[in-house]
């Protein structure tokens, strides 16, 4: 290494890298760096690679945010229609019995309908929550790498 006096420029051109990155919620990260311009090829890729991977992992935090909002919305949602989908129930079975019928509780063809409806509800907002807790999980394992 030779010594320079001050206000010298070094004679070695740099290669500037500038790195935008999209995040949710219009949120965006930069990344800025330089690399000497003798040094194309591969410590070219490998600085690539790492911001790439910097980018990566603070993308995954950001999208745990998002996701922890998306769960805690599916999980109320959820909540609320199997409380629904209980009074629905003890209702139809309450009209069932204030109607003096006899035999086996049967429901009509809409109570029968509206029941499925929220036991569908209830299946897509069950397979919802577990899809939401897997991709958690991967981004949490991303960010650990």
């Amino acid at each position: 290494m030779t010594e320079q006096s001050p206000g010298a420029v070094d004679k070695v051109a740099a290669l500037g890298i500038s790195l935008n990155y999209e995040l949710q919620n219009g949120r965006s990260l930069v990344l800025q760096t330089h690399i000497p311009s003798d040094q194309v090829g591969k410590p070219l890729d490998d600085l690539l690679d790492g911001l790439m991977k910097s980018v990566e992992r603070q993308a995954a935090k950001f999208e745990i945010e998002a996701l922890k909002k998306n769960l805690e919305a599916n999980e109320r949602q959820l909540l609320q229609t199997t409380e629904d989908a209980n009074q629905h129930e003890e209702k139809i079975k309450a009209e069932w019995e204030r109607g003096n019928r006899r035999g086996e509780y049967k429901p009509t063809p809409q109570q029968a309908s509206a029941t499925n409806n929220f036991r569908i509800t209830q299946k897509r907002l069950t397979d919802e929550i577990a899809k939401i807790n897997d991709l958690i999980k991967e981004r949490e394992q991303k960010i650990a790498a």
